[in-house]
């Protein structure tokens, strides 16, 4: 029976030799074609622009959601200072809401608490609201 030389077979005759380090590389059957220089550039920069397009889409995105930003020309920094602003606010609502809570004699879940802080920005120290917490319940239970 002749069987002409599998692609393996071929590979491996011409692997030794010293000429064979240019010439290009034989394929199995299974294997996908490698891809050319070319090829490996072409899918580099469409790939670069696909990652481009979809970070531009999600910063239109959050300018359609953050306040000071909907509908203006911006760039993605001035988006994220808002975006940062805002969260911000709103950390800065709930403590105040935290704080109101307390002072008309309600109780604030030490979790609930705990979401609003932000180390440099918040008021309340995790030990003082630890304090507060057991001084919570001893005059409510």
């Amino acid at each position: 029976m002749n069987t002409p030389p599998s692609n393996a077979a071929q590979a491996s005759s011409t692997s030794g030799s010293p000429a064979s380090f240019h010439q290009p590389i034989v394929q199995k059957d299974h294997e996908k074609p490698r891809l050319t220089d070319e090829q490996k550039k072409t899918n580099h920069i469409t790939s670069e622009q696909n990652r481009r397009n979809f970070l531009r889409q999600q910063f239109d995105r959050l300018s359609e959601m953050v306040p000071g930003t909907r509908g203006k020309a911006r760039s993605e920094a001035v988006v994220l200072e808002k975006l940062v602003d805002y969260g911000h606010s709103q950390i800065e609502d709930g403590q105040r809401m935290i704080e109101e809570i307390e002072r008309r004699g309600g109780y604030v879940d030490p979790e609930m608490r705990a979401k609003f802080f932000v180390p440099g920005r918040h008021r309340y120290h995790t030990e003082d609201a630890e304090a507060d917490d057991l001084e919570g319940r001893k005059s409510f239970g």
